[in-house]
């Protein structure tokens, strides 16, 4: 039986986005380009004006948040929705009997590259507001580092969180669509995003311990020793273990759903 994972598959898809214009231009725009406006706009405030690590790295941490919404979904959409758009499933999954090891490859290949788009964005801009300090002269504020770092770990796990659902979504909804998946899975992520916002908005609510939204928040809380606001206190009565649990749900879920849909959908009349 052949394995669900396969590392030929992996470095295929890797080889696969590497060459593609979309993937390069959707990166280069948004981690180096508007990393370095959004680096430059913030040096520009009066209350960050060339300030230096480690108030850098909790700025750059904010953008992550911010572009975490929005580049890789994009992306997931891309990277399961071009296949059908393109009509190059009926060429590829000829190869193999089963098509779950292609899919696996292509979850495992979007979150290798979207991590390392990340890191290195962050770097990028942090060197950025490094250098703005530098040559301005900014003093260093060695003894918050503490504090700094603590709201910096804060705002990576609440875009580790969110970008991995909204990721899942975007993927699941362009794998499920026949045409259009890259445009189609993009939307299926932005109105997630938006309504995940209105569901069960209330904290205290017995089934707000079911939404990602509030379950990253405890968990990023819970990583970064940074206390609950006053209106998300109720949330202290939740638990990590849970917190990894129910956002495991909201990604594995859509995916897997939409891997038993692929799998059974005649693409192509020799492969079942």
């Amino acid at each position: 039986m052949e394995r669900v994972l396969s590392f030929d598959l992996v470095v295929a898809e890797l080889v696969k986005c590497a060459r593609a214009p979309f993937v390069r231009g959707l990166f280069a725009v948004a981690w180096f380009a508007v990393t370095i406006v959004l680096a430059l706009y913030d040096v520009n405030q009066a209350q960050s004006k060339a300030l230096l690590y480690p108030v850098s790295l909790n700025l750059a941490s904010s953008s992550l948040v911010f572009l975490g919404h929005l580049v890789p979904p994009i992306f997931f959409a891309w990277l399961f929705g071009h296949e059908a758009s393109a009509d190059t499933w009926k060429t590829i999954l000829v190869r193999r009997p089963r098509r779950l090891p292609f899919l696996t490859a292509k979850v495992v290949v979007g979150a290798v590259v979207v991590l390392a788009a990340a890191v290195v964005g962050a770097l990028l801009q942090i060197g950025v507001f490094e250098l703005t300090g530098l040559a301005t002269g900014a003093p260093r504020f060695v003894d918050e580092t503490a504090r700094w770092t603590a709201d910096a770990i804060d705002n990576v796990v609440q875009a580790v969180v969110a970008t991995a659902v909204a990721c899942s979504f975007a993927g699941a909804a362009a794998m499920i669509a026949r045409s259009n998946g890259t445009i189609i899975g993009f939307v299926a992520a932005y109105v997630l995003q938006m309504v995940g916002g209105f569901l069960f908005p209330d904290p205290s609510a017995p089934e707000a311990a079911l939404m990602f939204t509030h379950r990253a928040t405890h968990l990023a809380s819970a990583c970064s020793g940074v206390a609950l606001a006053e209106f998300d206190a109720p949330l202290a009565r939740l638990s990590v273990v849970g917190d990894v649990v129910v956002v495991g749900a909201w990604c594995v879920l859509p995916l897997a759903l939409a891997a038993v849909i692929f799998s059974r959908r005649d693409l192509v009349s020799s492969v079942g």
